[in-house]
C-alpha cells in the first residue's frame, strides 16, 4: 500500500463554522462601519444584492448539489478496534460494488478488427495504432493475439 487510507483533518463541520462566522464577523463590520451609517438596513441591501445577482444562490444551490458524498468512520478515544471493523463491515456491505481492480478489459471487437487490419489487409503495426490513436504501437501486438484467439473460437 503506497498510502494509507488513514487521514487526520479538522471535523468538517467544526471548520465551516469557523469560516462562516469569520465572514459573518466581516459583513457585520461592513454593516455597522460602511452601511448603517448611510441608511442603509441589512436585510434590504441583502434583499437588492439577491435581486441584483440571482446567480449568486443559484451558484451556491449548485456547487451544494454537486457535491460528493464520501464515507468516513469517525473515530475518538472511544472507538474500539471492533466497532471500527464493524462500521467498515457495514459500509463495504451497503457499496453497490467494488471497482475492478487493474486495466479496464479489452475491447472484443476492437481485438477482432485489429487482427483482421493486420492478418487480413496487410496493415503494419504502426498504421493501426495511428488508426486508434494509441501512442505506443506495441500495444497492437496484445490487441491482434486477443484477435485472433476470438476468431478461433467463432
Amino acid at each position: 500500500m503506497a498510502a494509507g487510507p488513514v487521514k487526520v483533518m479538522h471535523d468538517p463541520y467544526e471548520e465551516r463554522g469557523v469560516a462562516e462566522r469569520a465572514w459573518s464577523s466581516i459583513f457585520e463590520a461592513v454593516f455597522e462601519l460602511y452601511l448603517e451609517p448611510e441608511g442603509l438596513a441589512r436585510d434590504d441591501v441583502l434583499q437588492k444584492i439577491h435581486e441584483a445577482r440571482p446567480e449568486i444562490r443559484e451558484t451556491r444551490d449548485q456547487e451544494w448539489h454537486d457535491l460528493r458524498l464520501r464515507t468516513y468512520i469517525e473515530v475518538d478515544e472511544y472507538t474500539s478496534w471492533e466497532d471500527m471493523k464493524a462500521a467498515f463491515k457495514m459500509i463495504d456491505d451497503a457499496r453497490a460494488g467494488r471497482p475492478e481492480r487493474g486495466r479496464p478489459k479489452r475491447d472484443r471487437l476492437r481485438c477482432v478488427q485489429c487482427a483482421v487490419l493486420l492478418d487480413q489487409n496487410g496493415w503494419t503495426y504502426e498504421q493501426i495504432a495511428q488508426r486508434y490513436t494509441w501512442s505506443d504501437y506495441t500495444l497492437v501486438s496484445k490487441y491482434v493475439a486477443d484477435g485472433r484467439k476470438i476468431l478461433q473460437e467463432g
